[in-house]
């Protein structure tokens, strides 16, 4: 059984045929309207020089239901947590766990007739027993709940054998207060100890160039490592060209991401990395390249955005990072090189690095002409 052409597949449309469908078009009419309002006017930055996404949640987007979901992970979201909420939430666990059992340590000291001052002066109590020594107010309970969780001991305060409650409460209560110890500990010395903590000291130079290096017209940028004795393993390098984009079914991409070849010499985008280190890292601007149309004077007017990533594995530690940063038309000088940040020592036998001509420039003769005419 053979199927003919499936016709008006969608309402309103006389035929399958690849002509701009009007609703579509439609949608995809306010997308770039919204895309290009007047606020937008400015260069927008995707990934800020400092690694940062720059995109937001749209107000009333179900937020409640993100937050919901947030708490469903709970070790991710202690991760994300800004020191100040972290440190504050830190505190509320334990002090909560302590007003808690000092609640219950209370309510015990209560049953038993131990809340009451004058009964431990009572001649006729001389010979009582109380559940917990020295307990009878929620603040002696609440002291007493703190020793008991922090294994302080003063010895005022102690339980004795007069009630199974007490007994069991004082066991539950210290091995939730071992879990609670080793999980906020935990969650403290994985926050202090982020591979992001160390990947501070791993630059990217604020300027981009565009020169020629081998004949060939080549954008390039420097990635330093700052930190000394500390090396990096298996690092690899990609760049990313951001451009907003539309198919030929006119369905606008905001974000339509195209490769961006890139190396270092002649090692590929896996190069040998020293400690400290300053590698120029290049992209060949040939027919395969994005660049490959854009001279000197129309890539000012362009809107794109170079997305930089660089990734490894520190070897003291053994923890994978990744660092990015980007570049706009507006940072990308033409006709400049960076200057040599590396030369030989002369008080010892190597090399050393100055990282204070990190950023600088010089400009060189260059072509103004885009390389496809080169």
């Amino acid at each position: 059984m053979t199927l003919g052409p499936v016709e008006n597949t969608i309402p309103g449309s006389p035929s399958c045929s690849r002509g701009k469908l009007s609703h579509l078009s439609s949608l995809n009419s306010i997308l770039s309207v919204e895309w290009l309002h007047p606020r937008h006017s400015r260069a927008l930055r995707l990934i800020s020089k400092n690694g940062r996404c720059n995109i937001q949640y749209k107000e009333n987007t179900g937020q409640m239901k993100i937050r919901r979901l947030s708490l469903q992970d709970p070790f991710n979201t202690f991760m994300d947590m800004s020191w100040p909420y972290f440190l504050l939430t830190f505190a509320l666990v334990f002090a909560g766990s302590w007003m808690v059992f000092g609640l219950i340590w209370w309510n015990i000291a209560y049953w038993h007739s131990d809340t009451t001052r004058h009964l431990e002066n009572s001649s006729s109590n001389a010979t009582r027993v109380p559940c917990v020594t020295s307990v009878y107010s929620f603040s002696s309970a609440f002291l007493f709940s703190i020793e008991t969780q922090t294994t302080i001991g003063y010895g005022v305060r102690s339980i004795t054998s007069e009630c199974r409650e007490g007994i069991l409460l004082l066991v539950f209560q210290a091995l939730v207060g071992l879990i609670i110890d080793c999980t906020m500990v935990g969650l403290l010395y994985t926050k202090i100890s982020r591979p992001k903590n160390r990947s501070r000291m791993v630059l990217f130079s604020k300027m981009a160039t565009v020169t020629l290096r081998n004949g060939k017209l080549c954008l390039m940028y420097q990635i330093g490592d700052l930190r000394n004795n500390n090396k990096i393993v298996g690092a690899k390098m990609s760049t990313k060209f951001i451009k907003m984009d539309s198919t030929q079914e006119d369905e606008v991409i905001a974000f339509h991401q195209t490769d961006m070849a890139v190396y270092v010499d002649e090692s590929g985008d896996v190069p040998f990395l020293p400690s400290p280190f300053c590698i120029t890292v290049c992209h060949e601007i040939n027919e395969k390249s994005p660049l490959y149309q854009l001279s000197a004077k129309n890539i000012k007017h362009e809107k794109f955005e170079i997305v930089t990533v660089f990734e490894g594995t520190f070897e003291t530690t053994g923890q994978a990072f990744q660092i990015r940063s980007s570049y706009l038309p507006k940072e990308i000088k033409w006709g400049h090189r960076f200057v040599p940040m590396l030369s030989q020592s002369i008080s010892v036998s190597g090399f050393e690095i100055d990282f204070t001509r990190f950023n600088k420039t010089v400009e060189v003769a260059t072509p103004l002409c885009s390389s496809k005419k080169l």
